[in-house]
């Protein structure tokens, strides 16, 4: 996380900073080049991001419209329980702009051919 924060002399600087027992240095001092590079690098990142996300939410709806499917939560949990005891399941997994079969089972994924 970067903020701008007094140092013990009272003069304000960009700090970057994480929580305890996480990645980086708490107080650690950067220049305004390296916040904006940092900032920038974080806002592409997390603009593509909501990119995916919305594409993703977006085709799903398509999808489901035009195979006539509906998220149904039983078979989801049916699914889990059926990992869990061992047996395989099939996903969907969205890569690429499209969905992808793969079956899992024992921990293992394997990409269904078409």
């Amino acid at each position: 996380m970067l903020h701008q924060e007094p140092d013990e002399e009272g003069n304000v600087d960009w700090r970057q900073i994480s929580g305890l027992d996480m990645h980086g240095e708490y107080h650690f001092s950067i220049t305004g080049e390296d916040a904006l590079r940092i900032a920038t690098d974080t806002k592409i990142f997390e603009d593509e991001a909501l990119a995916h996300e919305i594409a993703f939410l977006e085709y799903t709806g398509r999808y489901f419209l035009e195979h006539g499917l509906r998220n149904v939560r039983k078979k989801y949990d049916d699914g889990l329980r059926r990992v869990h005891e061992g047996e395989g399941i099939e996903v969907m997994v969205y890569f690429q702009e499209t969905f992808e079969g793969w079956s899992i089972k024992s921990g293992k994924a394997v990409r269904k051919t078409a």
